[in-house]
């Protein structure tokens, strides 16, 4: 599928970032002044490629859905709006499919990666769709990630999408690291869009040790009234 030959290196002010277009458009690893922000494994057998969904490092993108899925209790489930049961894999199927790549205008900071539908994608997944992921070194500390879909179809387009993130953290750090959202709901539900699931307001800021966010959607709430949902999963 791909290798560590394939991949696409950015640079800037003493930041870099390695990216796999062909291996989901992963980004692979992320360091500020030599020191690993993501975690890469090294080495890396070769032969992981070939199923590069189960590589435990960079950031794996989520698409169309993240987390687990259930129809009556089956896993690999989900149920679409007309009722319709059909199968998909836990987190999607991006992970293992190649992506187009374009560089930012100036050629050095960013990339722009795509995915559209196929014929890989729609035996689980029958909705037309165009799924990109943009990431640029904004300056020497501070990446920029953007996760944009497009509906070209005619119906309404089911997803939430999302990124795994492997940060080099030390497990007997993680309670003197933290991570902020902004208004935000919980839903404990394997569907954070059912009418049926919990919701109570989500406190701003928790520490990385703290187990209540660990398969737990937290859903950004907006002054339309709508969400947008993203959740904290352990595979």
């Amino acid at each position: 599928m791909s290798s560590e030959a394939d991949a696409i290196e950015i640079q800037r002010d003493g930041a870099s970032i390695q990216l796999a277009p062909n291996a989901g458009g992963r980004l692979m690893t992320w360091r500020v002044g030599g020191e690993k922000i993501i975690h890469w494994p090294d080495p890396l057998d070769p032969a992981a490629w070939d199923n590069a969904a189960k590589i435990c490092g960079g950031n794996p993108l989520l698409f169309p859905f993240l987390g687990r899925h259930f129809v009556d209790g089956e896993i690999g489930k989900w149920r679409d709006h007309d009722g319709v049961v059909h199968e998909l894999a836990t987190h999607g199927f991006t992970r293992n499919l190649p992506f187009s790549a374009t560089r930012d205008a100036d050629g050095r900071h960013g990339l722009r990666m795509t995915l559209v539908d196929s014929d890989a994608t729609r035996g689980g997944y029958p909705f037309a769709f165009c799924f990109e992921t943009a990431y640029r070194l904004v300056d020497g500390h501070t990446l920029e990630v953007e996760l944009t879909t497009f509906n070209p179809g005619e119906v309404a387009l089911p997803y939430y999408t999302g990124h795994h993130f492997y940060f080099d953290l030390p497990h007997g750090q993680r309670a003197q690291s933290s991570v902020e959202l902004p208004r935000t709901e919980r839903r404990g539900t394997s569907c954070p869009t059912a009418r049926s699931a919990s919701r109570r307001p989500a406190r701003p800021r928790y520490t990385l040790d703290d187990s209540g966010i660990v398969d737990i959607f937290h859903c950004i709430a907006s002054r339309d009234r709508r969400s947008r949902c993203g959740s904290i999963c352990r595979d």
